[in-house]
């Protein structure tokens, strides 16, 4: 099936946190058909521990097939920190991403409403314009396809972990970073 809106948090995490919270409160509110929003998750070691299980009992790969069957995913950031990855694996999905406003600049950043769109999850009229937004991308297939492939050709192009490796790799010693 494909769906038309995924956010994959779940109110049972501990730690969720109020950015993600907030979040799901909107898109429940709004309670689109046809979309998984904190269904299908897990988190933690449950979900890392997933990884060595046979197909049929791995979370990670029922989650990725989850996410790669939505037309829009919504991802936000966890508390107190600057991305995480399920915006990058949003982006590889293929899916036009709706992510939460970033703060700290990075190489190759990906840009609001040329990769992805954008809104601020502390702020629930900021995701209820994000909402609308969604709702327009919706109906114009051929816009919605043609960001969530530009996002999905620049992260796969700038941002794999080859490319964070090499970064991390060619920071000068004398750098102030780790000071």
């Amino acid at each position: 099936p494909v769906y038309d809106i995924g956010c994959f948090f779940s109110y049972e995490n501990p730690f969720l946190g109020s950015r993600r919270k907030n979040l799901l409160d909107c898109l429940l509110d709004w309670r689109p058909s046809n979309s998984l929003i904190a269904d299908q998750v897990d988190f933690g070691s449950v979900a890392r521990n997933s990884l060595s299980l046979p197909i049929q009992n791995n979370l990670f790969l029922t989650y990725r097939s989850s996410l790669c069957s939505c037309k829009i995913v919504f991802t936000a950031y966890p508390e107190n920190w600057d991305g995480d990855s399920r915006t990058w694996e949003a982006f590889a999905s293929g899916a036009l991403v709706f992510k939460d406003k970033s703060w700290i600049d990075i190489p190759n950043q990906v840009k609001p409403n040329i990769h992805f769109e954008e809104f601020d999850a502390s702020d629930k009229d900021s995701i209820s314009c994000a909402i609308d937004k969604a709702k327009w991308y919706l109906s114009h297939d051929s816009h919605r396809e043609k960001m969530a492939l530009a996002g999905y050709n620049f992260v796969n192009k700038y941002h794999r972990p080859t490319n964070r490796l090499r970064y991390i790799l060619n920071w000068p010693l004398s750098s102030n970073y780790f000071l």
